[in-house]
């Protein structure tokens, strides 16, 4: 809003152009936050809610492994 106000006062069209790639790179984002807000007991946005959350778990966990499985061979590899 700061860029878009500053190319108005100023005439300028490229603020105001940087002001929407700015907000496109934000949307995103702010999008589904805004959704989950407003709509939060929606069965939608409380399954898909769930549904991240498991994901993210379950990435957290492979990368663990990974990770230990990936440290166990460069250990075994060099005996």
């Amino acid at each position: 809003m700061i860029l878009r106000i500053h190319g108005w006062r100023t005439g300028a069209f490229e603020p105001g152009q940087q002001a929407l790639d700015v907000l496109a790179m934000g949307a995103p984002v702010l999008v589904p936050r805004l959704a989950f807000n407003l709509m939060s007991e929606n069965m939608l946005f409380v399954s898909l809610r769930a549904m991240m959350r498991d994901f993210t778990i379950l990435t957290g966990l492979a990368q663990v492994h990974y990770l230990f499985l990936e440290t166990l061979l460069t250990f075994v590899g060099y005996i």
